[in-house]
């Protein structure tokens, strides 16, 4: 199950689109959903975090500073078109950090991960690529995202 969820977080990150709240909460992007009130439910939560009166469940495979193997999901069908266009937009540097950033943060633990997405981060922003993208954002001409099924 850990492959399957880790290939739909991958997925989101790749092609772009907006998720809702619900399935970004049933893969375990997020911990919960909030209210329409999202900042007052967020603060009351944080609130019972720091007091240590929080009972729900905050879970993350790396909560504990724990590493585990990379099971591939970049090998996986669906994550292989979404690199092939990016690969043909032309957006590969990009898509590529993401799968090394998760990477990273898998194997080495999340500090190294979010260290490693600060790296490539400010390596791509500095990029002829990466300025090219703001420029193209700032423009409103982004490039096309994948196609939603093949």
């Amino acid at each position: 199950e850990m492959y399957t969820l880790l290939a739909a977080a991958l997925a989101m990150l790749l092609d772009g689109r907006r998720r809702s709240a619900a399935r970004a909460h049933a893969i375990g992007v997020v911990d919960a959903v909030a209210p329409a009130d999202a900042l007052s439910h967020a603060l009351g939560i944080a609130r019972r975090i720091a007091t240590g009166d929080f009972r729900g469940t905050l879970w993350s495979p790396l909560a504990d500073g724990a590493t585990m193997a990379y099971p591939n999901v970049d090998r996986d069908p669906h994550i292989q078109r979404l690199l092939a266009h990016h690969d043909h937009v032309p957006r590969a540097a990009p898509a590529r950090a993401i799968c090394d950033a998760v990477r990273a943060g898998l194997t080495q633990g999340l500090a190294a991960g979010l260290d490693e997405e600060a790296r490539l981060f400010g390596v791509l922003t500095a990029s002829d690529e990466g300025r090219a993208g703001i420029d193209r954002f700032f423009a409103r001409r982004s490039l096309p995202l994948p196609r939603l099924h093949e």
